[in-house]
């Protein structure tokens, strides 16, 4: 009998703390974790200034209409 292992990738939230449990249990069935480095906002905010993507308004008219339509 040929048996195949289907793969399904799951997010789980969970406190700091526990993440070394989350490894331990991994290592013992064999799973792979990828964790995410969080990003707050004003590095995402220098991110984005870095990479031009950025609005200069003309007036506080023009800033008003474009802060309403996001």
């Amino acid at each position: 009998m040929n048996t195949t292992k289907t793969l399904q990738k799951a997010e789980i939230i969970l406190p700091s703390m526990d993440i070394g449990l989350l490894r331990k249990m991994a290592e013992k069935f064999g799973w792979t974790i990828k964790l995410e480095k969080p990003v707050n906002k004003i590095d995402k905010s220098l991110e984005d200034a870095a990479a031009g993507r950025t609005f200069t308004a003309q007036n506080i008219d023009d800033l008003m209409d474009h802060l309403l339509k996001e």
